[in-house]
């Protein structure tokens, strides 16, 4: 007779992690990486590509002609680099001119930090909106009708977006545009275009990213999750989407706002009246004027809370459906459920939303004050 073999037990191998990646998991490489390229590139293209020329303007009193002003006299053109290879201060054209319009400083910098946050931002909130198509299976054909009602919808956005800058000069002059006109500040005007496109792009992909939460929103909705270890975690996943594109939308108009506002200084900087009376006439207090600046962040507070309101009030909609489902099968879960969401905490929760909301209004008038401060030291 054979012995019988004792049973033994195969050595267990270690459970295979899922192969993590730097864009996923690692969200803070992304952004430093991404925001010192692009303030590194974006500040070598500013400063590289500003014009030392200025204009000397006065009132245009021909009536022939559609122009208030007139060019009196002006800056030969030269780039501001070539300071650096004058061999003579007296003799360099370029000598002091910043320090002359310090404002080109303040400007250049809004804008390289403006395009390093779009930096910083644009490749997380690529796959932020990819994931949460994944995790949440919005690819099913049941949701194609939502997918053509969110691209409908994000396509009248965009191209009202892009429409109401691009046209809105036909009836008020933007300052970027105003001075491209006078060939004044910029060397190549396109690469100001280009920058201000990238973070257009930027904007339009959170914009994207907050339609794709909502699809996942109905998603969770329709499915009438009960599931006491899963459901929480989703639910408060969401928020977290949430708030990472509204932050991301806001902070991206707030810092275009406050870089228009500053390119409007730029304006009244390199174009010089030639007398007292134009600096004192209508006709120059209407070349860039200040309402411009607040219409301009008006406009987009009104675009923030007609975006961001609807989304977070669907959203805490549904996690207060879930949480009621929830509550059914376990009060101690739902308990620990509406603390890790927040739901108690609703006038925290305003405060925060409303500060996103009203961030564009509030740059504008913290420069301002700073603006006083500045005088009031010289």
């Amino acid at each position: 007779m054979e012995t019988p073999v004792p049973n033994e037990t195969p050595p267990t191998e270690a459970p295979r992690r899922a192969p993590r990646s730097i864009f996923y998991d690692n969200y803070s490489f992304v952004y430093i990486l991404s925001a010192l390229a692009g303030y590194l590139i974006s500040a070598g293209l500013i400063y590289m590509n500003i014009s030392t020329r200025s204009v000397l303007v006065d009132i245009n009193h021909d009536a022939s002609t559609p122009f208030l002003f007139t060019i009196l006299d002006q800056t030969p053109p030269a780039q501001l680099w070539a300071a650096r290879s004058a061999d003579s201060l007296a003799v360099s054209t370029t000598t002091f001119f910043v320090n002359r319009h310090s404002v080109i400083l303040e400007w250049g910098l809004f804008m390289a930090l403006l395009t390093a946050f779009a930096a910083a931002v644009f490749l997380p909130a690529v796959m932020l909106a990819l994931k949460i198509t994944r995790d949440f299976e919005l690819l099913r054909k049941a949701d194609r009708q939502h997918w053509i009602a969110l691209a409908a919808g994000f396509l009248a956005i965009g191209i009202g977006i892009v429409i109401s800058n691009y046209t809105g000069p036909l009836l008020q002059i933007s300052p970027d545009i105003l001075l491209a006109k006078l060939n004044v500040l910029f060397i190549n005007v396109a690469v100001h275009h280009w920058m201000s496109g990238f973070v257009y792009l930027v904007g339009l992909i959170c914009l994207l990213g907050l339609f794709v939460l909502n699809l996942a929103v109905t998603r969770r909705n329709e499915m009438r999750g009960d599931d006491t270890m899963i459901e929480p975690a989703l639910q408060a996943e969401l928020f977290r989407h949430f708030y990472f594109f509204a932050f991301s939308m806001s902070m991206l108009v707030s810092l275009g706002v406050l870089t228009t506002a500053s390119l409007r200084d730029v304006v009244y900087s390199l174009l010089q009246p030639a007398s007292p009376e134009v600096a004192a006439s209508p006709e120059w207090a209407a070349l860039a004027p200040a309402s411009f600046i607040l219409y301009y962040s008006l406009k987009f507070t009104i675009l923030l809370a007609l975006l961001i309101i609807p989304t977070h009030s669907y959203l805490l909609r549904s996690s207060k459906l879930a949480l009621g489902r929830i509550q059914m099968k376990s009060p101690e879960v739902g308990a620990k459920m509406e603390a890790l969401i927040g739901l108690g905490q609703s006038g925290r929760k305003r405060f925060h939303l409303g500060l996103l909301i009203l961030l564009p209004v509030l740059v504008i008038a913290l420069k301002a004050l700073l603006g006083v401060f500045l005088l009031l030291l010289r």
